[in-house]
């Protein structure tokens, strides 16, 4: 078989045009907003930003969703669901409000509203740039909630203190996760051009791979 050099130019300046037009479309959301941690007093919190899963061997889902710090609060909520084989029967079995706030007296304080309940508030008593203690001793359980961030950048959440006399304490230790979410008619057009491109652009690596093989 003769190698034909012009359909060999042809084939990948077309391949070319298709990977250029894949890196041309994120463009198109280029005017989305970012968010950005604005506000210093709780810079060094901002790492807990996003979204954090963990599984347990129990069939129980773990999620903790941060907000930016920003004007003086972090928002976050929690919830823990089950997860089993079928979808039809997982459930909700526990939900959580949290709120990071810097007050006008300079403190840090935790507040926690499980299931919706008035908040209870614990105060920073440790803080460097990887691991929070926030403090409330008159509490009757837990005392004591911990976040630290592991070198392996997953998140360590802890809770500890008296109950019934004795020390107790439960961990999770969770990993950074991203949400699917719900597209704008706009957004699944522009994901189904991306898709259509990819597509192109898999096709025509795939005709030069053999073009270029099959004639050698």
């Amino acid at each position: 078989m003769t190698f034909d050099r012009n359909n060999m130019f042809v084939t990948r300046l077309i391949a070319l045009l298709a990977m250029l037009s894949i890196c041309v479309l994120p463009a198109c959301t280029a005017g989305r907003p970012v968010l950005e941690p604005c506000d210093e007093s709780l810079m060094d919190l901002a790492f807990l930003t996003g979204v954090w899963v963990t599984d347990s061997n129990d069939g129980l889902r773990t999620e903790e969703i941060w907000s930016t710090p920003d004007a003086g609060t972090m928002l976050g909520v929690s919830r823990t669901i089950s997860i089993g084989e079928d979808d039809s029967k997982r459930e909700t079995v526990f939900f959580e409000f949290l709120r990071i706030e810097h007050t006008a007296e300079d403190d840090i304080i935790y507040h926690a509203s499980p299931e919706g309940r008035p908040p209870t508030s614990f105060r920073l008593i440790e803080r460097s740039h990887t691991r929070f203690v926030f403090e409330n001793p008159e509490h009757d359980f837990p005392q004591r909630i911990i976040y630290e961030q592991q070198d392996d950048a997953s998140l360590l959440t802890r809770i500890e203190g008296v109950e019934d006399g004795e020390e107790q304490s439960s961990e999770w230790r969770l990993r950074r996760a991203r949400i699917r979410s719900g597209l704008t008619e706009y957004e699944i057009r522009q994901r189904r051009i991306s898709d259509y491109w990819w597509h192109r652009r898999f096709y025509y690596d795939h005709l030069f791979y053999h073009r270029y093989y099959d004639d050698y």
